[in-house]
């Protein structure tokens, strides 16, 4: 395995910018679809729903979203994503210094923060 994991300690900005980047140190494989990666938010969405875009370096190759009402965990303790790939659902192929990318929603919600992916890969290539 070659799982990747990111966080972002803040509340989720808007605007598409660049939220959080990895840069891979070897070859690695993302499962299409992104198989058993996991999205979550401590402060889950409240009015608005999200889509935080993944790119592989300058290409779209899926999105997070996160929707009112949807995978919260227990009583307010916070909120899985859900994935979604590109239709056909692919793997992607990741070499040495290319870049994962995810980019912050255009319209964020406002109290949503405190954000943790983790990738699930592996190591090797297609």
């Amino acid at each position: 395995p070659y799982d990747v994991g990111m966080f972002h300690a803040s509340i989720v900005p808007g605007g598409g910018s660049l939220l959080i980047q990895h840069v891979a140190t070897r070859s690695f494989v993302l499962p299409g679809g992104f198989e058993t990666s996991t999205a979550f938010l401590l402060t889950p969405v409240d009015t608005d729903s999200m889509a935080l875009p993944i790119h592989k370096n300058g290409e779209l190759i899926g999105h997070i979203e996160f929707n009112v009402g949807e995978g919260v965990v227990g009583a307010g303790e916070g909120q899985l994503g859900t994935f979604v790939g590109i239709t056909p659902a692919v793997e992607v192929q990741f070499e040495r210094t290319d870049r994962l990318t995810v980019f912050a929603p255009d319209l964020a919600d406002g109290i949503a923060a405190d954000l943790s992916i983790t990738f699930a890969a592996r190591t090797g290539t297609i």
